[in-house]
């Protein structure tokens, strides 16, 4: 599933249940399969809690972390990619 840039909003699902631990979080899936997240991961996660585009997403990291915006995006996108395969996050209805 290929994030899309711009306006594009993504959310973490509502039927998700985050636990954090630490710098790790454990996300319990619709299907009580869990993922375990890394520090990296659970702040994008985390920023996903409202519904946000991937640039608002970059933007916010790069002002919070002294990174590389090449860097950010791609961890960025494909963070999303990887919890949208599992369900865990979603694409938003555009407005």
């Amino acid at each position: 599933m290929d994030v899309v840039h711009g306006p594009q909003r993504y959310q973490v699902d509502s039927k998700c249940f985050v636990a954090e631990v630490g710098e790790v979080s454990m996300v319990l899936l619709p299907t009580l399969e869990y993922l375990e997240l890394d520090e990296v991961s659970t702040s994008i996660l985390r920023a996903f809690g409202v519904p946000r585009s991937v640039d608002d997403t970059v933007t916010e990291l790069l002002a919070a972390y002294e990174v590389d915006e090449v860097v950010v995006r791609a961890d960025v996108v494909r963070i999303v990619e990887h919890l949208m395969a599992h369900g865990a996050i979603h694409a938003c209805a555009p407005g």
